[in-house]
């Protein structure tokens, strides 16, 4: 790696031995197709030491790095400045591609089709929604729904599931469209690259649908993967909302007023115009699998109105665990009406390809467009009667099984979610993952505990590998932090589950916002204490001239960020997403306080169902699971402070 140069280009650069170090493990990592963990504590620079490396082995190489990140942040981080710096400063060449998972990506088609359809098949309250599209659809380059600012996943998410790229009825390079195609052209391109860059979501799912997405790639960096043994839990499940049952049966037929639309309208326009002998036959069991689909709609609606009622009647925070079926009565009847549906759908379309399948292509308009949604349809039917056998029936001790409700406007809406997640995900992750990619890196600011990589190890499943296949490698920080840092803990109050713990913590925190006159942030581990300690300080500071900044108050993330990083004396309030990936270096922040101690919520279902099966298993849950979770979350809180060699500063731990 002596192609370098130019070191100037890098802001405030300086030689870190432990990026080189990190740097050179990688290197070996790759030439010997092994597996490395990986924790670099901040300030190591980790981006840059798997960024060079990667670089330079696929450029000797000819091969492709996939490198995937948890955060959006980062993604665009490494994508749009860590890359296009490092273009500047390496003498060896490389392409790089951002590329998400289908639900990202507008299907043109479907837009095509939409908008020609408009009245046929969309409702009002959907029409209200695709506003918020069209002035992007028209000036889009990515088609990447993200950078839409005008869409709100929760509330546009019927509409969205009416575009969206969909793998099941995608025509591929049949597709009239093919060549304006957003996923294919960003497809290609990473197809083509030296680097690939994506998300957790899209690996995981990439590793399900058989490296559909990616294609084969045998060289790996899982950066921020503190966060993927519990994410890999619930990407690798199954979740269903009325949403995606209706978007499917849309996609067959769908019918509003007289008019009509769907891969079975699509057939009958095309038997019309065809001439071949079993052209009434086909006719007939068009419209017996119309008839059946319009007598079933009703069963969806209100199957997931009545999860949403009892999610609402019963459940805490939107969600409901459900150990035992016999105990949702309701539900066993739906899955066998939904099942028996499925089956004869599955019985009528499979009816149709065949007599398809006997009918020369010469002689049918559109023969393999028919064919292939035919096709289509049954695919994605036999996936959905999979995973309604796996709701009816789920193995409790191995798997997390809750209800969900959506918190929408729209009352009438069916606002039911199902969800089923494996508490386990070693063995799944070495049947769909190691088995395919020869060299892993896993990476992390915070990964150890002590200095051990045991947790993540057995979390991941890499214990299972060979001895002397995984390598680790700890990192440490740069940064002084015995001179650079004080951690302060505030023994004397009570304990947080006490009444008076709120109301002693909230006077402590604006002594301190007073007394450090510098910027502050807050870190929360849930939304009721940030909204209560909004509230109080909102009127304890009145008058002092102080910015304060509240998560989920109005203006988004990266928006609050960059006006905290703009003053000196803001006051910044953030949950979850805040405890990593905030880098705000100098006096912006020089006071942290962390509120409680970032345990996960013991009610979550999957959390809940993961100690209880430790517990049967003769393990002790905290020590084993709560535990170390809330110390790698803990030092991802603490790391927010400490960002540069000069920050100076104080952590105050309220619990």
């Amino acid at each position: 790696m002596s192609n370098i140069k130019e070191r100037e280009k890098f802001d405030d650069y300086e030689m870190r031995n432990g990026q080189i170090e990190m740097a050179k493990a990688i290197e070996v990592n790759f030439k010997k197709r092994e597996y490395l963990l990986v924790e670099a504590g901040t300030g190591v620079g980790k981006s840059l030491a798997y960024l060079v490396p990667s670089i330079f082995y696929t450029n000797k190489n000819n091969t492709k790095v996939v490198i995937s990140t948890n955060t959006k942040n980062l993604q665009e981080q490494l994508f749009y400045k860590d890359l296009p710096l490092l273009k500047e400063c390496i003498n060896v060449p490389f392409r790089a591609t951002l590329l998400k998972g289908r639900g990202n990506y507008i299907c043109v088609r479907k837009w095509a089709e939409l908008t020609i359809n408009l009245q046929k098949i969309v409702s009002q309250y959907e029409a209200k929604s695709l506003l918020n599209f069209v002035v992007w659809k028209k000036f889009t380059k990515t088609g990447d729904i993200s950078e839409n600012s005008s869409y709100n996943p929760k509330r546009d998410q019927s509409a969205w599931k009416k575009l969206v790229a969909d793998r099941h009825f995608c025509l591929g390079k049949k597709c009239p469209y093919y060549n304006q195609c957003f996923l294919m052209d960003v497809r290609k391109k990473a197809d083509e690259s030296n680097l690939v860059i994506i998300n957790h979501y899209l690996m995981l799912a990439d590793v399900q649908n058989e490296n559909g997405a990616l294609g084969d790639y045998e060289q790996l960096v899982v950066d921020e993967a503190h966060n993927l043994p519990q994410l890999a839990s619930a990407e690798l499940g199954i979740t269903y909302s009325y949403a995606d049952f209706n978007s499917f049966l849309n996609q067959i037929f769908s019918t509003k007023g007289k008019y009509q639309a769907g891969v079975l309208i699509q057939l009958k326009s095309a038997n019309t115009k065809s001439k071949y002998d079993q052209q009434k036959l086909v006719d007939n069991k068009i419209e017996e699998t119309k008839h059946l689909i319009e007598e079933n709609l009703e069963l969806f609606k209100l199957f997931f109105r009545e999860i949403g009622r009892v999610v609402d009647q019963k459940g805490s925070y939107g969600k409901l665990r459900v150990r035992n079926l016999e105990n949702f009565p309701f539900l066993n009847p739906y899955f066998d009406e939904v099942l028996e549906f499925l089956q004869q759908l599955s019985g009528k379309i499979m009816t149709l390809k065949n007599i398809l399948s006997n009918v020369s292509s010469k002689h049918f308009v559109d023969y393999e467009k028919n064919y292939d949604n035919l096709t289509g349809a049954l695919d994605h039917i036999d996936e959905i009667y999979d995973s309604m056998v796996l709701l009816s029936n789920p193995d409790m001790s191995k798997s997390a099984y809750w209800l969900e409700s959506m918190q929408i406007s729209d009352t009438d809406y069916p606002s039911g979610i199902l969800n089923l997640a494996p508490l386990d995900v070693n063995k799944i992750l070495n049947e769909t993952l190691y088995e395919k990619v020869k060299s892993i890196v896993f990476t992390s600011a915070t990964m150890a505990i002590r200095g051990k990589f045991k947790y993540f190890s057995n979390r991941m499943g890499l214990d299972l590998l060979e001895d002397g296949f995984v390598h680790e490698l700890v990192v440490e920080s740069p940064f002084d932090y015995d001179e650079q840092a004080k951690v302060v803990v505030s023994g004397f109050l009570p304990e947080p589950r006490d009444k008076y713990f709120p109301m002693q913590s909230i006077q402590i925190i604006v002594d301190s916002i007073k007394v450090a006159k510098r910027g502050t942030m807050i870190l929360f581990t849930s939304y009721k204490d940030l909204n209560y300690c909004y509230e109080e300080l909102n009127s304890a500071l009145q008058g002092e001239e102080i910015t304060l900044l509240a998560q989920g108050k109005g203006i988004s993330r990266n928006a609050m960020i960059q006006e905290f990083k703009n003053k000196d004396n803001a006051v910044l309030l953030g949950t979850s997403s805040f405890w990593e990936g905030v880098d705000v270096r100098g006096d912006s922040l020089s006071l942290l306080i962390l509120y409680k101690i970032p345990f996960m919520v013991p009610s979550d279902p999957i959390v809940e169902s993961f100690l209880e099966k430790l517990e049967s298993e003769g393990k002790n849950s905290f020590m084993h699971y709560m535990m170390p979770n809330a110390l790698l979350r803990y030092r991802q809180g603490f790391g927010r402070l400490i960002r540069h060699k000069t920050d100076r500063g104080i952590v105050l731990v309220l619990d």
